[in-house]
């Protein structure tokens, strides 16, 4: 028996060290990226759990919230929010447990009620982001007024078809983890006037700016045209009537 509890205790102990060490094996902002000049005229905080890029002139009233892609640090989505921050809209960049949003999917919460002035709120996500932001509209209709799916879908037992949500989908022709096929088996559990846009030439990774991910395939545009064309697709979105 002790022998056995001894296997055990140092198997558990190996598995905690391992599920440490890759949970901290992130995806960072690349070196190599010069972000935008962000206006002196608006704020940039960060909180123990979120980043907030809030313009002091909110022309919008509304808020976006974005959970990141599994194992990505919160600022490999920076230039994605200063350009909407540049447009009058308060972002949010969540930092969510070990590096994974499905163990924080309630999160977004946390930044709606700390805004309370903010009328409108999307929340948006990548990858496992978007799952995981999918499941937190799901469960917060009543509140939230569209969805921005990056290079993701929903999981098979969430169904939003039924519901008046706003929904874009984003996803890049060369994407070798969300793939196309996977976007297109999906929009049954999508309202049936969901935006969906297709970068072409657009891969996985670069949905956020931290370089290559295994499993990905190579994309033949440059991650900041990739980058430019998902801020544009946003704004597009978030203006339509």
């Amino acid at each position: 028996m002790k022998r056995i509890l001894a296997t055990l205790i140092i198997t558990f102990s190996v598995c905690v060290i391992g599920i440490f060490i890759w949970t901290n094996n992130t995806y960072e902002l690349s070196s190599d990226i010069t972000l935008p000049q962000y206006s002196s005229g608006s704020i940039i905080t960060s909180y123990s759990d979120y980043i907030i890029y809030n313009p002091t002139n909110n022309t919008t009233n509304t808020g976006i919230i974005i959970y990141p892609g599994a194992l990505v640090e919160p600022n490999a989505y920076s230039y994605y929010a200063i350009q909407l921050a540049k447009q009058g809209y308060l972002v949010a960049i969540l930092d969510v447990t070990m590096n994974l949003s499905l163990l924080d999917t309630n999160k977004a919460m946390n930044v709606i009620n700390h805004f309370p002035e903010i009328s409108s709120w999307y929340v948006a996500g990548h990858s496992m982001g978007g799952v995981s932001a999918t499941v937190f509209v799901n469960n917060n209709l009543d509140i939230v007024d569209g969805l921005i799916l990056l290079a993701s879908y929903p999981s098979s037992n969430i169904n939003l078809s039924f519901s008046e949500l706003k929904v874009l989908s984003i996803y890049g022709e060369l994407d070798g983890l969300s793939t196309v096929d996977e976007i297109n088996n999906s929009k049954s559990q999508l309202p049936t006037d969901t935006t969906f846009v297709e970068i072409k030439g657009g891969n996985h990774a670069q949905f956020g700016l931290y370089g290559e991910q295994k499993g990905d395939l190579k994309a033949t545009i440059s991650p900041l045209e990739q980058q430019d064309i998902i801020v544009k697709a946003t704004l597009d979105f978030l203006t339509q009537k």
